[in-house]
């Protein structure tokens, strides 16, 4: 339910208080953590997988059918970068893979020209 298709004075906002990406880190933080005490690293590390994959997909869906802007698209890089850090974080296992087609719609967001090659 956050847009992005912003201008300034909204990506100022969104630059301060980063509204969507840290409400979704700290419910991610408070469920990990209630399991991480009480599973094996390697269950832990499966649930993790697991999580990744959920939130990669759900994000694979609302980004397709939004509308953004450019500073919408630099909104996007900074929130994607700080859940794939934060994700990163909290397993042993490898989770940027999982994130790649969001990385590559990223980076098709911030192109600055877009010059088709023939």
């Amino acid at each position: 339910d956050i847009p992005h298709d912003i201008d300034d004075n909204e990506f100022a906002e969104a630059e301060a208080n980063e509204p969507w990406v840290q409400n979704v880190l700290i419910h991610l933080h408070t469920v990990l953590e209630g399991f991480k005490t009480r599973m094996s690293a390697e269950s832990f590390d499966h649930l993790v997988s697991y999580l990744t994959n959920t939130v990669a997909n759900t994000l694979e869906r609302a980004v397709l059918k939004s509308r953004f802007t450019r500073l919408g698209g630099l909104q996007f890089d900074r929130e994607l970068r700080a859940l794939v850090n934060f994700l990163t974080s909290v397993t042993s296992s490898t989770v940027r893979d999982r994130f790649a087609k969001l990385h590559q719609i990223n980076t098709v967001l911030n192109l600055e020209h877009v010059r088709l090659l023939k």
